[in-house]
């Protein structure tokens, strides 16, 4: 296997959120804190929460604070939350990134009652399942090869006593088959692709589809498909209690990821899938008219 560098990670999913009522009077004097202050460009379809992870932000003995933002419309967040995290081993911050060699960010936060306590309250049940869902993580990749499926993990939900899982995205790196892993409801959707050795900057994607009566996992390579799984049902999501765990699999801790990462988005109200969510400059256009 060649020789794997600086390989960006940008991955999506996505998921629909009921019971929240309009409240747009908000969208303008909203103060958006640092800790969510996103990075990659969300363009919401429908209604819901979103979980973020900046790397911009710090807490308590130099802690990782996260976001739980709430999206009363589609047109912008509406209501922050900043979410304590902890930096578990080697794991070490500067410049807006994380740099993981053996340790891992973990975050617990019950959504449920985090949405209930925004003002007008957000309900939700105890779980719901999402026609999509978006997973999404920028950063770089080392090139230390690994033997586990479940190696080099991103991004993964676990729901508080469950074992295995609900929601994850891995790029095990296996000796001559790079794949991209990703995992919803515990069914694994795995793809390979012999292009994962440039020393240029790569966009790899999972995105979780809704039906209605067909649901498909599609992997992304850049913009181009690797492979598309179907058919998938509704993705099972418990809100009333779990964690986001970034860099480590829930299931082993001694699976660490290995790289940097500059952001991790939890997208559950569909971000959109290439080149909808790419990461960008603000570029404005304008009109030009000219005369003879």
């Amino acid at each position: 296997m060649k020789t794997l560098r600086a390989l960006t990670v940008l991955v999506l999913g996505v998921l629909s959120l009921s019971g929240v009522p309009a409240h747009s009077a908000r969208m303008a004097s909203a103060v958006i804190p640092d800790a969510c202050r996103i990075k990659t460009r969300i363009q919401p379809r429908t209604p819901g929460w979103v979980f973020a992870l900046n790397f911009e932000a710090f807490g308590a003995e130099n802690a990782p604070l996260g976001c739980l933002m709430l999206y009363r419309t589609v047109l912008a967040p509406t209501d922050f939350a900043e979410v304590p995290c902890k930096a578990l081993g080697n794991v070490t911050f500067g410049g807006g990134k994380a740099t993981f060699t053996g340790g891992y960010i973990f975050c617990g936060v019950n959504i449920q009652q985090q949405l209930a306590a925004f003002s007008p309250p957000a309900i939700i049940p105890d779980r719901q399942q999402y026609p999509w869902f978006t997973l999404i993580a920028a950063g770089t990749l080392s090139d230390a090869l690994h033997t586990d499926v479940r190696s080099n993990p991103i991004g993964v939900y676990r729901a508080n006593g469950e074992s295995e899982p609900s929601v994850g995205l891995y790029v095990p790196l296996l000796a001559n088959v790079p794949e991209m892993r990703s995992e919803f409801n515990g069914v694994a959707n795995v793809s390979v692709s012999n292009a994962i050795d440039n020393d240029i900057p790569l966009t790899f994607t999972v995105d979780h589809d809704g039906g209605p009566d067909v649901y498909t996992v599609t992997h992304f390579l850049n913009d181009s498909i690797l492979s598309t799984f179907a058919p998938r049902g509704p993705v099972d999501f418990a809100t009333n209690g779990g964690a986001f765990w970034i860099g480590v699999s829930p299931s082993n801790l001694l699976r660490t990821f290995g790289g940097t990462l500059d952001e991790v988005i939890f997208d559950p109200i569909d971000g959109g899938r290439p080149p909808t969510f790419q990461r960008e400059q603000h570029v404005q256009f304008m009109p030009m008219l000219s005369k003879p």
